[in-house]
């Protein structure tokens, strides 16, 4: 983080304005030469002719309403896939194909507070107030040289913010961590110690590329349920079993037992339940 002084040093040094003269751009020298009215790209086209960027623009919403008048999401789709194949590779295509409204609401992430999955970003990003150092600072003629190093300092720092909150953006997208009720079902699969060791491992996750992490988690479970496989043996030892077949009679037996215990607790709590509802009948009579 930047330090409060260093903070508070910028601050004061842009706030330092100084007033300046509005000047038309207009009345600059040659500035009709180098930007004609109204301008016009030097690629031979005539005022009032459509470029690219408005045939693209009518093309998308040509698509949006050709999927929005589609009575189904498979009708949708069909359009979709279709415009993918002939259309967008022609001159005048839209840049992009957005989704239905109601399709929307489907994509993953798209319960995620704070997560915009039709624009792929976040409402609050990381040092989400990185710019307030920046908002009333700026350079002028009356700046010493200890106050340009400063302000290029606060720059630096900025930049390096910048950096950081795109690279941990860029994790989060290609992990499609986002999408955690994937994450959650996948996990609910495993047992809670398998589970609770998934997430400790995820601090080795920023330093591994997707695949190289899900083979590490791979090897990590395989190595725990052998040692969990090697523990039960050894306990089979310790009791007296010799053979696979004595261990798998001793884990049906075990389980069987398990069974009867439950099933004679349960009988024992409503046979409770029952006494104490006969006995607060009576006492009810009595009175």
């Amino acid at each position: 983080r930047m330090p409060a002084s260093l903070l508070a040093a910028a601050t004061m040094a842009g706030r330092a304005k100084k007033k300046l003269k509005i000047l038309p751009t207009e009345s600059l020298p040659n500035y009709d030469q180098v930007w004609p009215k109204p301008y016009l790209p030097p690629t031979g086209v005539e005022l009032g002719q459509e470029v690219a960027r408005d045939l693209s623009s009518k093309a998308e919403l040509a698509f949006v309403k050709a999927t929005l008048a589609a009575p189904t999401k498979e009708e949708a789709d069909k359009i979709r896939q279709e415009w993918m194949e002939n259309r967008m590779s022609q001159i005048g295509a839209p840049t992009v194909l957005p989704p239905r409204p109601q399709d929307a609401i489907h994509l993953p992430g798209s319960e995620l507070a704070g997560f915009m999955p039709r624009r792929g970003d976040f409402d609050v990003e990381w040092e989400n107030d990185a710019e307030i150092a920046l908002a009333d600072m700026e350079f002028t003629r009356s700046d010493t040289p200890q106050d340009k190093q400063l302000k290029l300092q606060v720059l630096e720092i900025y930049c390096q913010k910048l950096d950081e909150r795109e690279k941990r953006k860029e994790f989060i997208l290609s992990r499609h961590l986002y999408d955690y009720r994937k994450y959650v079902q996948d996990e609910q699969k495993l047992p809670v110690d398998e589970r609770d060791l998934v997430h400790r491992m995820r601090l080795f996750e920023r330093f591994h590329t997707p695949e190289e992490h899900k083979q590490f988690i791979s090897d990590i479970l395989k190595a725990k349920r052998l040692r969990k496989e090697i523990a039960k043996l050894q306990m089979y030892r310790r009791i007296g079993i010799r053979s696979l077949a004595e261990a798998e009679k001793y884990e049906l037996d075990k389980n069987r037992r398990q069974f009867h215990k439950i099933a004679q607790m349960h009988r024992e709590a409503e046979a409770k339940s029952k006494t104490g509802h006969v006995a607060g009948s009576t006492a009810g009579v009595g009175v």
